[in-house]
């Protein structure tokens, strides 16, 4: 059995035409490379025209169009990355079988090309996706300064930024310091991170490298003094004065 199917929609052929095709079509679809099967113009791989036919009545995203009793010149006519075939007004059960074989090739190519397009699509969406799924307390970090283009070329972004060169720092803090609300914040990160400027660290694993450092140094006997250190801390930012 053929794993391809495809619709091919003839109903918009003059009635001589579509006599013709529906007489020829059952030889026509057996011996094809893929198994094609009647369906509507707004549903159909291929549609079939001729000079008595509405072209303006096939989707756009139809891929395959097959003109009958017409010239190339008016063939060519169709819009730009669809398939175009021909037909002669007397066509033989060899014509069509030509056709839609030429058809079917070009179908199993687009539908590849379909298939990785949508991949980069959804590569691109899950790239963007754990900016917008993080825990409130996860931490960011800018590991270079880039120019911001609209819309984030404001001084609250520019804020933001800046907070992200300091230190590791949560959406919350982010939000606090630089006067962003939530929602531009978060677009924000997910403009850098797109950009492969920005470190993200997820909270359990801040909280986990913090307890295990912490024990490290318990078991070596030297407990963690968090309160000197914050004291040292405050000291060296105002430049050691009392």
């Amino acid at each position: 059995m053929k794993q391809n199917i495809a619709g091919v929609a003839p109903d918009l052929l003059a009635p001589a035409y579509l006599d013709r095709f529906v007489a020829l079509f059952g030889v026509a679809a057996r011996k094809s490379l893929i198994e094609w099967e009647r369906a509507s113009t707004g549903e159909a791989q291929l549609a079939l025209l001729d000079a008595s036919s509405r072209g303006e009545v096939v989707p756009a995203s139809t891929p395959c169009v097959i003109y009958i009793g017409q010239s190339s010149s008016v063939a060519e006519k169709s819009r730009a990355g669809r398939w175009v075939s021909h037909l002669p007004a007397e066509f033989t059960v060899s014509d069509l079988i030509d056709a839609l074989d030429r058809a079917a090739v070009f179908l199993m190519d687009w539908t590849a090309r379909q298939k990785m397009a949508a991949a980069k699509v959804a590569a691109v969406v899950e790239a963007a996706a754990p900016a917008e799924q993080d825990g409130p307390d996860d931490q960011y970090q800018l590991t270079s300064w880039v120019s911001l283009d609209a819309p984030y070329n404001t001084g609250a972004c520019v804020r933001a930024m800046a907070l992200l060169t300091r230190a590791p720092i949560n959406i919350r803090q982010l939000c606090g310091h630089s006067g962003l609300d939530q929602d531009t914040a978060r677009a924000l990160i997910t403009s850098l991170n797109r950009r492969g400027v920005l470190r993200h660290t997820a909270h359990k694993t801040a909280v986990a490298m913090s307890s295990n450092a912490a024990q490290e140094q318990v078991n070596r006997g030297r407990p963690v003094r968090v309160g000197l250190i914050q004291r040292l801390t405050r000291w060296v930012r105002i430049g050691g004065r009392n």
